[in-house]
């Protein structure tokens, strides 16, 4: 029989987090891992789901349902332990910061939709929907006793996932989203001048160092310019093309990558798709020619998830055939955030090399990608020496 505690004698409220496929971000299997339910700033204000995050109680019940391959066929029941809190790890998973954490005390087993069946509002909710108290539609009553015929053992002596401790320079009250996403944006140059990064003096005229940090330092600066328009203006939104343009290209070309390297919207031999941008080496005896292709970078919008654009780039590289021996690099950005994927055995490894944010720079970030290099290896592995 499972028992629910409630530390403070009260009826326990009863919510659904329903999370939508959300273009291939897998929040409830990292839900489950951490013990959490999350949600972030979203676009244009705040919505009742910040206000039912803030409103959930220690001991109320949380219905999650996530989906897997576009279904909504995943159910897990829990109940939240402690207060509302942000953590600095959350902070971008794929691109969306989620930071505004509740603790769950999850069952230890998957919950069945016949489990459920009673409760068959539950697929009438709208896909949109994140956050909502269901008591309107059943009785606390009639969970629990739904949930005393679920055969698993009672986990309220299992210690929760250890998190980073609560970020604590935003009032989790606050509705100004000027003032939230400037918290989010750390001075990447003070970053790197506490841990300077080697960048080859003969990669690029003058002094690379100091080239790279103001180009981060301006490119982190209309990062937030973008961002905090679009959340005041959903139409003002930065397009892909003006990612390559503003960002990724000026980031290769302080990397050491020139004009002659750097292939825009390359069409692939004998195929329709084209690669974003194609980074090649250039036949030293043939300027006007460019050798063998080194790195694919795959560019998204700003925000949109990164990880299913693996998948895209590993086709093209593919469909290079015995062009693509030379590629060592899959690079996949949206301007703000670079996944490294690297060549290894003739072979693209499909864990993640490395991986940076320019507005959170890190040494890692272990959360969402699981990978141990952070900020310094990312752009290193992008410099046209350690390419090929």
């Amino acid at each position: 029989m499972v028992i629910f505690m409630n530390s403070q004698n009260k009826s326990q409220d009863v919510w659904l987090y329903n999370l939508a496929w959300y273009d291939g971000r897998q929040i409830g299997e990292l839900c489950l891992k951490y013990h959490v339910i999350l949600h972030g700033l979203e676009n244009n204000g705040w919505s009742s789901t910040s206000e039912c995050f803030s409103t959930m109680q220690e001991g109320d019940f949380v219905v999650m349902r996530w989906w897997v391959d576009g279904k909504p066929n995943n159910y897990r029941v829990g109940q939240i332990v402690g207060t509302l809190a942000w953590h600095d790890e959350f902070r971008n998973i794929d691109g969306w910061d989620l930071s505004r954490v509740r603790r769950v005390r999850w069952l230890s087993k998957e919950v069945t939709s016949n489990l459920l069946e009673d409760f068959d509002f539950l697929d009438t909710i709208s896909d949109k929907i994140i956050l909502k108290g269901i008591n309107e539609y059943i009785t606390n009553t009639k969970l629990i006793n739904k949930l005393e015929q679920f055969d698993s053992k009672d986990k309220s002596e299992e210690p929760l996932k250890n998190l980073s401790e609560p970020v604590v320079e935003f009032e989790a009250d606050s509705k100004d989203n000027c003032k939230y996403l400037c918290s989010v944006y750390e001075d990447i140059t003070t970053f790197i001048d506490k841990a300077p990064i080697c960048i080859p003096d003969t990669s690029v005229e003058g002094d690379s160092y100091s080239r790279l940090k103001d180009q981060l330092g301006k490119m982190t600066a209309l990062l937030k310019w973008y961002e905090l328009n679009w959340y005041n203006n959903s139409n003002a939104y930065l397009s892909e093309h003006e990612t390559i343009c503003h960002f990724v290209v000026p980031l290769l070309r302080v990397l050491g990558w020139n004009q002659k390297q750097i292939a825009v919207e390359w069409r692939i031999p004998g195929e329709l798709e084209r690669i974003d941008i194609a980074l090649f080496q250039v036949q030293d005896n043939n300027p006007y020619q460019r050798r063998s292709l080194l790195a694919i970078v795959e560019v998204k919008q700003l925000g949109k998830a990164l990880l299913p654009a693996y998948s895209q780039a590993l086709e093209y590289w593919n469909k290079l055939g015995q062009n693509n021996s030379h590629c060592k690099r899959i690079i996949v950005t949206d301007g703000r955030r670079y996944i490294i994927y690297k060549n290894t055995k003739e072979n693209f490894d499909d864990n993640v090399y490395a991986y940076m944010d320019l507005a959170r720079p890190r040494h890692q970030y272990p959360v969402y990608y699981e990978c141990e290099k952070g900020f310094h290896e990312a752009l290193l592995a992008m410099l046209p020496e350690n390419c090929p």
